[in-house]
């Protein structure tokens, strides 16, 4: 093979590895400020009710409160799920590559996989955390409608 088309395959296998990366780093940036908010709308949530449990419009916000707090979980979850699919996307890719190119797999040690890649299990463990979040959020909710 042609160094200049080695070149050429190692600059595409290294745009899908950073393509990957930028993508794991954006889904733990955005877990971490969502959940960030939410822990803020939990905790102003608490205050709101041990100081003001006799306006007549604290049921309304914290309602309000928990329902934002649902809503951001919702797209958390989404978020993490579509950043899940083009990791995984960018994984397939690469193992296509090294699979292709064993070439490639002597040069940077890394092995293809030779099966499907799986989704990503931080996204999963990420969702899940955005869920409990959720279940919170509702648990919230409940306690102040009937109190």
């Amino acid at each position: 093979m042609v160094e200049k088309e080695k070149s050429h395959i190692w600059d595409i296998m290294a745009h899908y590895e950073g393509m990957a990366d930028k993508s794991k780093s954006r889904a733990w940036s955005l877990t971490t400020w969502i959940l960030t908010l939410n822990s803020g709308l939990f905790a102003f949530g608490i205050k709101f009710y041990s100081e003001n449990q006799k306006d007549p419009n604290f049921l309304m916000i914290e309602l309000a409160c928990c329902g934002i707090g649902i809503l951001l979980c919702l797209f958390l979850s989404y978020v993490l799920y579509e950043q899940g699919r083009h990791l995984r996307g960018y994984w397939q890719v690469t193992d296509r590559i090294l699979s292709k190119h064993t070439w490639l797999s002597e040069t940077t040690g890394i092995e293809p996989e030779g099966k499907p890649i799986a989704f990503p299990r931080f996204c999963i463990w990420l969702i899940l955390l955005s869920c409990l979040f959720i279940v919170g959020f509702l648990f919230m909710g409940v306690f102040y409608f009937t109190t």
